[in-house]
């Protein structure tokens, strides 16, 4: 069973892992790898439907052969002959045809009408048109603009003296995104290897970085810049000033909301989990399944831990859910006391620790946790704008961290199983005050 059969859960990303581009920079698509995406396994079947998309090209005016360009592909058989098989080399509009007229029961039929159909129309729209896409559309159109003031941009800085590009991008994503790099950003975003980070922002962020590189560009020919470094340091200072715009103007700020894990095994026996992994118990799980209505679930991102419990509870909450992965969110480190029963250890010593003054031998101290999950909750406030709803499922420690730095008024530091804390943008903001009178009084 090959890779695509195993998952059938397709997204825009598998169009764009079989996207090839030419040595002119021109993007297509093999008719045969397209076919197994679409789920055809004949390609007399497929055929067909390449010939009705043909034949509607024609019917539209528009040569047929610059979209469908018949090529041959070497095949090998049993005893090793090779033979020619028929292909096609397909623009982006030759594949929207082809979804347009494939077999409309498979869901993955859909997904392709819809990402290939933005790139099939003009390069330039009009406002009422734009802004009747929807967000995926957008997301396209923008993204496709992109490509195109990146190879633009590549050429004025190879002009302007650039020879290490991954340097000279990073200089504009590190001015943009506060010091992120493309991987810090791949990270952040939960990417596999070699995804591309632009082929994962909605469309107010793909807008941000055409911005950005259409600036830049422009700075590098009005400024006339003939060195590497002139050339980074102009990069960095229009993503840093564009940031900077987007900060002042605002934005709807993201809802984030925290949740604990459901009860485990360890909590259930008594015991001090930290980093030890360990299963939620049935109770616990059953529990997390009622923790949320079904009109409470439509959350744009999810987050998570890289501990099992906080994964199975979030499977509890939100069956089928994918996360992204932080380990910033993970939970506190308490050295000695791990995977040791509570009662063991001096009651008082215990209520220091649950009051966050005294941190057991070799474990985490509060302001190591406190500095890792502000730095979480601080990137997500500082990359959504357009009011998401954010779940995060998480520990008690960071729980802990949460209401210590961003809640005004709690009355108890501890968070149950399932318990859960919800940061606003006035949450948000009096973390910032309390930051700059710390600043303030150094």
């Amino acid at each position: 069973m090959n890779k695509l059969e195993k998952n059938q859960n397709y997204t825009n990303q598998t169009f764009e892992d079989i996207k090839h581009t030419d040595e002119n920079g021109i993007e297509f698509w093999y008719a045969r790898e397209l076919m197994k995406i679409l789920e055809y396994k004949q390609w007399r079947r497929f055929e067909n439907v390449i010939d009705k998309a043909k034949q509607a090209c024609e019917n539209s005016g528009i040569s047929v052969f610059e979209h469908f360009a018949d090529v041959g592909k070497l095949s090998k058989r049993a005893n090793n002959a090779e033979v020619v098989i028929k292909d096609y080399k397909l623009t982006r509009y030759a594949c929207y045809l082809i979804a347009q007229n494939g077999d409309s029961r498979k869901k993955v039929i859909a997904l392709a009408q819809t990402y290939f159909a933005v790139q099939t129309r003009k390069q330039e729209i009009s406002e009422k048109e734009y802004s009747s896409l929807t967000e995926d559309e957008k997301r396209f159109y923008q993204r496709n603009l992109t490509k195109k003031g990146n190879y633009s941009l590549n050429q004025a800085a190879k002009n302007a003296g650039v020879k290490n590009f991954d340097k000279f991008h990073n200089s504009g994503y590190k001015g943009l995104y506060n010091g992120e790099t493309a991987d810090d950003i791949a990270k952040r975003k939960g990417l596999r290897y070699r995804e591309d980070i632009l082929d994962n922002m909605g469309s107010d962020e793909l807008i941000a970085n055409l911005f950005r590189i259409s600036q830049t560009e422009q700075k590098l020919k009005r400024d006339n810049i003939q060195t590497e470094k002139d050339a980074n340091k102009a990069h960095y200072e229009v993503g840093s000033k564009i940031r900077n715009t987007i900060k002042e103007l605002g934005g709807t700020m993201p809802r984030l909301t925290f949740v604990r894990h459901a009860e485990t095994d360890f909590n259930r026996a008594g015991i001090f989990a930290g980093r030890t992994d360990c299963n939620i118990t049935q109770e616990g799980f059953e529990q997390a399944k009622k923790l949320l209505k079904d009109d409470e679930k439509d959350f744009d991102y999810i987050y998570c831990s890289p501990l099992k419990r906080t994964k199975q509870s979030l499977e509890a909450i939100i069956p089928g859910s994918v996360p992204i992965v932080d380990e910033r969110i993970i939970e506190i480190s308490i050295g000695e006391w791990e995977g040791k029963k509570k009662d063991s250890f001096d009651k008082d010593l215990v209520a220091l620790y649950r009051a966050g003054q005294y941190t057991p031998p070799g474990a985490e101290t509060t302001s190591q946790v406190d500095k890792r999950v502000c730095d979480f909750v601080e990137s997500l406030f500082d990359t959504y704008k357009n009011n998401e709803k954010i779940l995060i499922v998480t520990h008690n420690g960071v729980m802990r961290s949460i209401k210590r730095n961003f809640v005004k008024d709690y009355s108890n530091i501890m968070s149950k199983n399932l318990g859960s804390i919800v940061l606003t943008e006035d949450d948000f903001e009096y973390y910032e005050q309390k930051k700059e009178k710390l600043q303030d009084s150094r």
